[in-house]
């Protein structure tokens, strides 16, 4: 919206016109009007140069006066009077002229050094924001208050690095229910996700995965016995490469299948102890199964794993009866861990293993 104080005024090209009828009555009044204001700029104040010349062309230097107005119908409104010359009455007719004039140019150039040096250089930027359609290129953003920080998209940087930041990135993009173990995420995930990686999502209540598999469009999770990916919406979804998130439980439950090679399996209930936690792309399973109703002559137990394993590594196990010690030898398989012992009357299994995934 123009005003009288706009800095930048536009021009009109060899614009000549005269004062309306009626007049300019005196040396105050700020609506002076204009037989046509046709062509003139009605976006910015413009400065009107009225009786430089009389109608036969001849100087009138007397009588000259430039004003700041606004176009508006076919008047100039809201005048700032006699920017140059000598603010006076202007007889009906009179010429009014659209000039380069020394307000005009000062103007401008006055606008320009508000935030520019002499180079035509920026200086300090002062705005309430700033918005910016391609990318900010700068080496140094430093905070305006001192001990306050710079806030970024809604994180605090503070001295040097992230202030109070809770290891968890938003996800800024739209995650759905496939099966209770993985999401239906946008295309290129590959590029954004890996194995290893935590996410915290809400269905109702807030949810912990860890990522164990990552396609173009799907994302395979595990939360163990804890956590289970529910055909309902999905909010709040966030992501961390981090190690160790807020919030982030060290360990999940799980329910192995525990496969016996025996003349009779341990049976009943027995107190389970039976978690893992996944640290990148490392997995740790630790058991801890007792009080079984013993099984005889057992000689192998083959459990189920919470991650497929890269292959065969060596681990720690034990089926015994008791305390009673008993030679075992234990390894991790791709889908499987396996304990082989010697023949015993079994109450007890213990399986311990770091493997990558």
């Amino acid at each position: 919206m123009a005003v009288n104080t706009d800095k930048f005024k536009k021009l009109a090209r060899r614009w000549v016109g005269s004062i309306g009828s009626g007049g300019v009555a005196d040396a105050a009044v700020t609506t002076i009007p204009l037989a046509s204001a046709t062509n003139l700029p009605t976006d910015t104040a413009v400065v009107a140069v009225i009786d430089r010349v009389d109608a036969n062309g001849t100087a009138t230097s007397t009588t000259e006066e430039s004003v700041i107005g606004v176009v508006s119908g076919s008047n100039l409104v809201t005048c700032t009077r006699g920017v140059e010359g000598t603010a006076q009455a202007h007889s009906a007719g009179a010429v009014v002229e659209i000039l380069f004039t020394a307000k005009g140019i000062n103007d401008l150039i006055d606008g320009l050094l508000v935030q520019h040096n002499q180079l035509g250089l920026h200086t300090n930027i002062t705005a309430c924001n700033i918005t910016a359609s391609g990318i900010v290129m700068t080496n140094t953003v430093a905070e305006k208050t001192s001990a306050s920080g710079v806030t970024v998209d809604g994180l605090l940087i503070k001295d040097g690095g992230p202030s109070a930041w809770d290891g968890w990135q938003l996800a800024n993009e739209t995650w759905t229910y496939a099966s209770a173990t993985t999401i239906t995420v946008p295309a290129g995930a590959t590029s954004k996700y890996v194995k290893g990686d935590k996410i915290k999502l809400t269905q109702t209540t807030v949810k912990y995965f860890s990522v164990v598999g990552v396609a173009s469009t799907v994302l395979t999770v595990t939360g163990g016995t804890d956590y289970t990916v529910a055909n309902a919406a999905i909010t709040s979804n966030y992501y961390s490469h981090a190690e160790s998130p807020i919030g982030f439980p060290t360990w999940f439950n799980f329910s192995p299948t525990i496969t016996w090679t025996a003349g009779t399996d341990p049976s009943g209930t027995p107190t389970l102890h039976q978690k893992f936690m996944i640290k990148g792309s490392s997995c740790t399973v630790n058991i801890f199964n007792y009080g079984y109703t013993a099984g005889a002559t057992v000689t192998k137990a083959s459990i189920s794993l919470p991650a497929n394993s890269l292959g065969l590594y060596t681990a720690y196990g034990q089926i015994l009866i008791a305390d009673t010690p008993n030679p075992s030898v234990a390894n991790v398989s791709t889908t499987v861990g396996e304990i082989y012992c010697t023949s015993v009357s079994a109450n007890r299994l213990v399986y311990l293993v770091t493997y990558p995934f």
